[in-house]
C-alpha cells in the first residue's frame, strides 16, 4: 500500500509556508525570508515549464488551492513587472504585502501630470487614520487641475479645520521623502519641502484608482489622514463637491489629537446613557466647566454638508 503524503496545514505567510517546505528555511532570519520573496518576484526566468513544475511540487505537498493561487499570481507578476515600477502595494497578492512593505517603504507613483486635467474631476476619499469603527470620512470630488495647496484649502473646510497650523502631503506621515507643503518663513526651520504645493498638480502623484498619500495637519495634535484616488472621472467640476462622509463629528482645533476625537464622538454617542456625573466627568477630561457646555461645544462641530458645499464653492 502507497504510503499517504502528508498534508501541511497552511494558515500564515508565505514565508512561513516555505519554511515548511523546505526545513532548511526554518534556521533563518527573517531577512532571509525576504531574500526568498525577492526572488520569487525576480523571477523573469520562470518559464512555464519552471512554473508549472513549482506548482506541481507545491500541490504535491498539500498546499490549499488559496496559497496556491498566492504563487501562481506572484510567478505571473514577476515574469511581467519589476517591484521598482509596481503602482502600490496592493497590486502585491495579500500574503506577500507586509514583506513588500518592510523591503519598499510606501510606494508612490509619480506621473507626468494629465495635461487634459481641466478636462477631468477625481474623486477622493478622505479618511483620518487610526479611527475606526465607525471610520471618520469625507468624500470629495474635486477639479483635477488643482494644486496641493488647493487640495489643503479644501480638506481644511470639509474636515471644519481653521486653517491655524502646519501641514504637508507625504507617501506617509513619517516619511519626508516625499513631502508636499508651502515653504514660509514660519515652517522654513521644521520642513524640507520637496515640492512646492502651490506649484505641484494634484495629479503629479494622485492620478489612477488606489493611488495614495497622506495628509498631516497640526504636528501638536497630529491629524492624519489618508488622501486616495477612487476614481478619475471625465468631466471637470466647477468647483469642490463633498459628496458622501461617514462620522459627523469633524475633528476639532487644537482638541487633543485622534484619542480626544474618539472619547468624544463615543460620549456623543452614548450622552442620553450617562448619569448627571457622568457627563460632568467627561466635560471635566475635555477642559469643559459643565457638561452642556461640553455637549453644546461638540453639536456645533457636526458637518452640516449644505453648508461645506456652500463654502466650497468659492474653490
Amino acid at each position: 500500500m502507497a504510503k499517504k503524503k502528508k498534508v501541511i496545514e497552511n494558515e500564515g505567510s508565505i514565508t512561513e509556508i516555505l519554511a515548511e517546505l523546505i526545513p532548511e528555511l526554518g534556521n533563518l532570519e527573517i531577512d532571509d525570508y525576504d531574500k526568498v520573496i525577492d526572488d520569487i518576484f525576480d523571477s523573469s526566468k520562470a518559464f512555464d515549464g519552471e512554473l508549472i513544475d513549482a506548482m506541481d511540487f507545491l500541490m504535491s505537498r498539500g498546499i490549499t488551492p488559496d496559497k496556491y493561487a498566492v504563487y501562481y499570481a506572484a510567478f505571473q507578476m514577476a515574469k511581467t513587472m519589476d517591484p521598482e515600477e509596481l503602482d502600490s502595494p496592493e497590486q502585491i497578492p495579500s500574503e506577500l504585502t507586509e514583506h513588500y512593505i518592510r523591503r519598499q517603504g510606501a510606494k508612490v507613483m509619480a506621473y507626468t501630470p494629465l495635461k487634459d486635467a481641466a478636462d477631468y474631476s477625481l474623486l477622493l476619499k478622505i479618511q483620518m487614520k487610526d479611527v475606526t469603527k465607525p471610520p471618520m470620512w469625507r468624500e470629495l470630488e474635486v477639479p483635477a487641475d488643482m494644486n496641493y495647496s488647493q487640495l489643503h484649502e479644501v480638506i481644511q473646510v470639509v474636515m471644519g479645520f481653521e486653517n491655524y497650523h502646519m501641514w504637508q502631503f507625504n507617501k506617509t506621515a513619517d516619511d519626508d521623502s516625499l513631502l508636499i507643503s508651502d515653504s514660509n518663513e514660519e515652517m522654513a526651520d521644521e520642513l524640507e519641502v520637496t515640492h512646492e504645493a502651490s506649484e505641484t498638480p494634484l495629479t503629479m502623484f494622485l492620478q489612477n484608482r488606489k493611488d495614495k498619500l497622506e495628509y498631516t495637519y497640526d504636528f501638536g495634535d497630529d491629524w492624519i489622514f489618508t488622501v486616495e484616488v477612487k476614481e478619475l472621472i471625465k468631466g471637470r467640476l466647477q468647483h469642490p463637491v463633498c459628496r458622501k462622509f461617514k462620522s459627523e463629528l469633524n475633528p476639532i482645533e487644537d482638541f487633543g489629537g485622534i484619542w480626544s476625537y474618539i472619547s468624544a464622538r463615543e460620549d456623543l454617542e452614548t450622552w442620553e446613557k450617562l448619569t448627571k456625573k457622568q457627563r460632568r466627568e467627561h466635560a471635566a477630561d475635555h477642559g469643559f466647566d459643565s457638561a452642556d457646555e461640553y455637549i453644546d461645544y461638540l453639536s456645533f462641530n457636526l458637518i452640516d454638508p449644505e453648508n461645506v458645499n456652500e463654502e466650497l464653492e468659492e474653490y
